[in-house]
């Protein structure tokens, strides 16, 4: 019997299984792989061990230097929204979803969550080294705009691994006008402090 809004009573039967959603795409192993081995090199070359685990499709570990326990796993998957296989991102186990085009803004976000994980942020600093040759008037100088940096939200280190002075810019400018995360790196914190001051688009005091 055909039910319709005048009967008493609905159809006998079970009802319609709903029609089954389409799988979302997927990033195939290949390429997913091969942009976590350009992050997995420029990791490594920032001091920051990174090691591959597939046992659950392929992903990426990288690892604070001093403490293989604090890590972020990083794996490569499309927008929820747009869902395009053909513009890849890196997801970070942290939350975090960046176009896998922009590897400075990448990198930035694990340096800065594994720097904060570690407790270090701009204060690590104090611990550094003094390069040689450097006055103790230099070395107030620089204490006092590494000091007014970091209050502006500039994460300023000195990298164990690399023995470089980094520094985490937030708000860089780019080519055309907007600003962005950038990573620095320089052998002297002197040379930094001008090379954050030109990426901010200022002059050094």
């Amino acid at each position: 019997m055909t039910w319709h809004p005048t009967n008493n009573r609905p159809p006998i039967g079970p009802s319609p299984a709903p029609a089954a959603r389409p799988h979302a795409p997927m990033i195939t192993p290949q390429p997913a792989i091969a942009h976590l081995d350009r992050l997995a090199g420029a990791s490594q070359r920032l001091g920051w061990p990174a090691r591959f685990c597939v046992q659950t499709g392929p992903r990426l570990l990288v690892h604070h230097p001093q403490r293989d326990d604090i890590h972020l796993t990083i794996t490569v998957e499309p927008h929820p929204l747009t869902q395009d296989p053909n513009l890849p991102h890196y997801r970070l186990s942290t939350g975090p979803l960046i176009p896998c085009t922009n590897l400075d803004a990448t990198l930035a976000a694990i340096t800065k969550t594994l720097t904060e994980s570690f407790g270090q942020r701009s204060e690590a600093v104090n611990d550094a080294p003094i390069p040689n040759g450097t006055t103790a008037e230099e070395q107030e100088k620089v204490d006092e705009l590494l000091t007014a940096l970091k209050r502006q939200g500039v994460q300023v280190w000195h990298g164990n691994a690399t023995h470089s002075w980094w520094a985490l810019v937030p708000d860089a400018m780019t080519h055309d006008g907007t600003r962005e995360a950038r990573l620095l790196e320089s052998p002297k914190p002197r040379s930094l402090i001008d090379a954050i001051f030109k990426a901010r688009g200022r002059h050094t005091r």
